[in-house]
């Protein structure tokens, strides 16, 4: 039913993004440590966290509140549980089955500091992503995780470009 999709700056495989070597069994026991630090965290040190984390998540940084008001108004047990699973849960060999046409949409910029490239990540997206038939993956060229905040004007033209 669905003829195209669009993938906003997501892994199959969150954990393989930072460690390409990762499996989601040797991830349980950090996994665990994130959602038990998370689960016993303060509200003001979890606002804290989310602060600090938050400024990785745009460039946009007039957004950042927005986003820490958002986490804080979730539900911190969902919240943890989600990262719990993001960090476990392995989807790559579920792309065999994939056959609508898909683009992805990558951001690499708040690591550029770190040594990574728009390629290298381009590299890692591909490789996630190498058991769908039909994938297009594109790198934003200077946003972080919100790419629709950081490069809109270069967000919404591979949209379009996809769509048609």
């Amino acid at each position: 039913l669905i003829s195209k999709a669009v993938i906003i700056d997501s892994y199959p495989f969150y954990s393989a993004g930072m460690n390409p070597a990762a499996t989601a069994e040797m991830m349980v026991p950090m996994a665990k440590q994130t959602k038990t630090m998370l689960l016993n965290a303060s509200n003001e040190d979890f606002e804290k966290q989310q602060e600090a984390g938050m400024s990785m998540m745009t460039a946009t940084q007039s957004r950042v509140p927005q986003l820490v008001d958002w986490s804080m108004k979730s539900d911190r047990a969902t919240f943890a549980e989600v990262l719990y699973e993001l960090m476990t849960t392995d989807y790559r060999s579920n792309l065999a089955t994939l056959n609508t046409p898909t683009l992805v949409l990558g951001a690499w910029y708040s690591a550029k500091d770190y040594g990574l490239t728009a390629e290298s990540v381009k590299a890692n997206f591909q490789l996630q992503y190498k058991f769908a038939s039909n994938v297009q993956v594109e790198m934003a060229p200077t946003a972080y995780h919100f790419i629709m905040w950081d490069n809109p004007e270069w967000f919404m033209a591979q949209i379009q470009n996809f769509l048609k």
